[in-house]
């Protein structure tokens, strides 16, 4: 009974993930504007690249997540990590200033996601038993 909540776990984290990618990808996308450098060039600004970077962190946690259902073996700490990291990543890489620009809105989403994360990587902590599931 232990083993299939903890694989259920995982299968949410997982779903919770690819809900993350998918509306970083979609709908909560960052800004479009770009900066431009003293050289004359431009370049994205620092919330295009933390928006990347959740992308990436989703689909490593869908892919940890996964492989731990599958081969039944409980990664609990791993997902509190990654939960942590998701949640911090906009403060770490950084978002517009400007309250009204559109990466507050990918902000918002990787850090519900994170806690979310973080959350069932904590429950599954709890209420891991005394062998690896």
């Amino acid at each position: 009974m232990k083993e299939q909540i903890a694989i259920k776990l995982n299968w949410a984290i997982a779903g919770v993930s690819a809900i993350l990618a998918i509306l970083l990808l979609t709908v909560a996308k960052a800004c479009p504007a770009m900066i431009e450098t003293a050289a004359g060039g431009s370049c994205h600004m620092s919330c295009h690249y933390t928006v990347k970077a959740g992308v990436l962190l989703a689909v490593i946690t869908i892919i940890f997540a996964a492989e731990s259902a599958l081969r039944r073996r409980l990664l609990a700490f791993t997902n509190v990590v990654l939960g942590i990291v998701i949640v911090l990543l906009p403060s770490v890489l950084g978002i517009c200033a400007m309250k009204e620009m559109a990466c507050h809105t990918s902000a918002l989403c990787m850090r519900i996601c994170g806690v979310v994360i973080a959350l069932i990587g904590i429950i599954q902590l709890l209420a891991k038993g005394e062998k690896d599931l």
